[in-house]
């Protein structure tokens, strides 16, 4: 039996998840294949876990001016001073590879990637290596010339890859994989009735799965607006958040559901006509693949921004910098049904859903003899 692993970082939860919707795709595509999803940095040194785990979030949050330079200035170059500090913080890593001798090895970051390619060349490994992008945007850190294939979400970033030196030949356009759950067609008011709300315009907040951002202000200003309309809180881990969103809502006279991490996200953006949100790629595909418009606030430089500008070009969103903002635009789509109508139209024509499944078909056929 043929067997794949799939490799993650947890720097943000995109990765992450993506990872996990290619394993449940396999999983239902193909009984004939060994299948094992893990996080690099399960297999890492204390510094590694620190540095890519956690700071990187730091760094987004609270020096958002040196994580944009950052992101603009690092290049494929930096590779090889970064690979050589990897290299000596991932030998459980490097043992587990070699102890579990995969056929193909899908990496959803180019952090495990470039590793593997390097030991591949070292060592004379037979695995074939994807690399998987999360973002509507390239980067030249994930340019490796040393992979089989990449998987990336359009065209648009096939021409920027290309620009950066990639090679066009080994680039699929997929999508970014999304779980299969979020291809399930749900009724709007079916699906209300099943989460105890009302059947009637719905806005969402969604905090993200590490409840990064402060909401708490636009949460705090839309129970305050008149028109008829319920709310749905989403505060991810963040305990804090949600219980101020408690707090909140014992204020209100609005009919609010306050969660904090969420399995069901499929259903609560089913139920939904709006999703204010930061615009991770992995939030921006499901909200892609549920035709759910997004007010996008006050996007982290680098990928969020670019997802962002995705979006917009596509008129597929909207995006605030301000609490107010937020509450102007949320108003302007209340009083003005149409504007969310055209938007909807525009997101069906962007939308890969299947991004999942059409990596699996790809990955099938790379490896068979």
């Amino acid at each position: 039996m043929k067997k794949i692993l799939i490799v993650s970082l947890k720097a943000g939860a995109g990765h992450l998840k993506a990872a996990q919707a290619i394993e449940k795709a396999i999983k239902l595509q193909c009984s004939d294949l060994e299948v094992k999803n893990i996080d690099l940095l399960d297999y890492a040194s204390i510094l590694s876990k620190e540095f890519y785990g956690n700071w990187y979030l730091d760094i987004a949050n609270k020096v958002p001016e040196f994580y944009a330079w950052l992101y603009n200035k690092l290049d494929s170059s930096s590779t090889r001073v970064r690979l050589l500090s990897d290299r000596m913080n991932t030998q459980k890593f490097q043992k587990f590879v070699g102890d579990y001798n995969p056929d193909l090895v899908i990496c959803t970051h180019f952090v495990p990637a470039n590793l593997l390619t390097f030991w591949r060349k070292q060592y004379q490994l037979k695995f074939k290596i994807v690399l998987t992008l999360t973002d509507y945007e390239a980067h030249k850190l994930w340019v490796d010339n040393q992979v089989d294939m990449y998987t990336v979400a359009t065209e648009y970033v096939e021409e920027q890859f290309v620009e950066f030196g990639a090679d066009k030949n080994k680039i699929k356009v997929t999508g970014i994989p999304i779980d299969i759950k979020f291809l399930s067609k749900i009724e709007k008011e079916e699906v209300r009735k099943k989460l105890g709300l009302e059947n009637k315009f719905t806005i969402s907040i969604f905090a993200g799965a590490f409840g990064v951002g402060s909401l708490q202000e636009i949460f705090a200003k839309i129970t305050k607006i008149e028109n008829d309309f319920q709310i749905i809180a989403i505060a991810g881990k963040n305990k804090q958040l949600y219980k101020e969103f408690q707090n909140l809502a014992q204020k209100s006279t609005k009919k609010i559901m306050i969660r904090g991490f969420a399995d069901n996200m499929e259903e609560i953006m089913a139920a939904s006509d709006v999703a204010v949100s930061k615009a991770g790629g992995l939030t921006v595909s499901e909200c892609l693949a549920t035709n759910l418009p997004l007010i996008i606030t006050h996007p982290f430089p680098g990928q969020e921004e670019a997802n962002t500008r995705y979006l917009l070009n596509n008129q597929a969103a909207f995006v605030a910098d301000k609490p107010g903002e937020v509450i102007n635009i949320f108003e302007k789509v209340l009083k003005n049904p149409v504007t969310l109508k055209q938007m909807k139209q525009n997101i069906e024509k962007i939308s890969k859903p299947n991004a999942a499944l059409d990596i699996v078909k790809l990955i099938k056929k790379f490896i068979e003899p």
